[in-house]
């Protein structure tokens, strides 16, 4: 989905979209389209490094040093040479259209009167996120999900105790099925 200069969502064609018209689907992907990595090993490798071994960055370089070192007798680098490249990468995957937006902030409570104020207290932090509502929507949108996900709150029990494990087993995704039920009858 595009927008206009002001904002208003469109399609690929610059025609205007009603209000709450959710994302296009997603055109197909061939099996060897692993953009924007260079290949799978590079997306397996930024999946390790980044999801599942949550490596510091200096670790990361280290490690994609050694194995450039082993390399250079076939002229040839890693799909990942470094913590920057990883970065990027991830940074340049585009699947959703919720923009990365930011704000500065700094504390602005009292400061210590005796003595120095600490550096936190007078930093100003740039502070990136992204809608949280609109990444839910494109969540609930995706078709890949639509089996994925369980819309209705339930309770689990096992030896006469709660078993929380999702969301949708919690107190509160019950609680707002029980008084939506209750509002629909008009009882309170």
């Amino acid at each position: 989905m595009l927008t206009d200069p002001q904002g208003t969502p469109c399609d690929h064609h610059g025609n205007f979209l009603l209000p709450e018209t959710p994302p296009a689907p997603l055109p197909p992907k061939s099996n060897d389209d692993w953009t924007p990595f260079t290949s799978r090993e590079g997306f397996e490798l930024a999946e390790i490094l980044y999801l599942k071994a949550h490596l510091s960055q200096s670790v990361i370089n280290h490690l994609l040093n050694i194995w450039s070192a082993t390399l250079i007798p076939h002229d040839d680098l890693p799909p990942i040479t470094d913590h920057r490249h990883l970065h990027a990468q991830i940074d340049a995957i585009r699947l959703g259209n919720v923009p990365w937006r930011s704000y500065t902030a700094r504390y602005q409570w009292l400061c210590p009167t005796n003595g120095p104020v600490p550096e936190w207290m007078t930093t100003k932090y740039q502070l990136w996120y992204c809608d949280p509502r609109q990444v839910i929507h494109n969540i609930l949108a995706n078709p890949e999900f639509i089996s994925d996900i369980d819309y209705a709150p339930h309770r689990d029990f096992q030896d006469e105790k709660w078993q929380y494990r999702d969301f949708m087993s919690g107190d509160w995704a019950w609680e707002q099925c029980v008084c939506r039920h209750l509002d629909i009858y008009n009882i309170h």
